[in-house]
């Protein structure tokens, strides 16, 4: 029994393989890396942070009147400018 070909001193021939992994991975659907969770500003400097919220609620909600403000029509505060301030951009009286 002491042969060179006994199972237990057989050298390995199959190191790796891949095998039904694919398979395996897709059955549940491969999914993107979720995102990380909102970054704390506990300790950030209180004069940034007063500033970053008033410079998002700007942003956030950015005026409707946009084209009669271009058009001239009302002001930067969506109110109806007089009917002689209008600013006709085509006229160059």
């Amino acid at each position: 029994a002491n042969s060179s070909c006994s199972l237990g001193n057989m050298a390995k021939s199959k190191n790796h393989t891949n095998h039904n992994q694919n398979r395996k991975a897709h059955r549940n659907g491969i999914k993107r890396a979720k995102t990380g969770t909102k970054v704390s500003t506990k300790g950030m400097d209180a004069k940034f942070l007063r500033n970053q919220k008033f410079a998002k609620s700007g942003k956030a909600n950015p005026p409707t009147h946009n084209k009669q403000r271009v058009k001239g029509t009302v002001d930067h505060f969506g109110k109806a400018l007089p009917k002689d301030d209008f600013k006709l951009f085509g006229d160059k009286k």
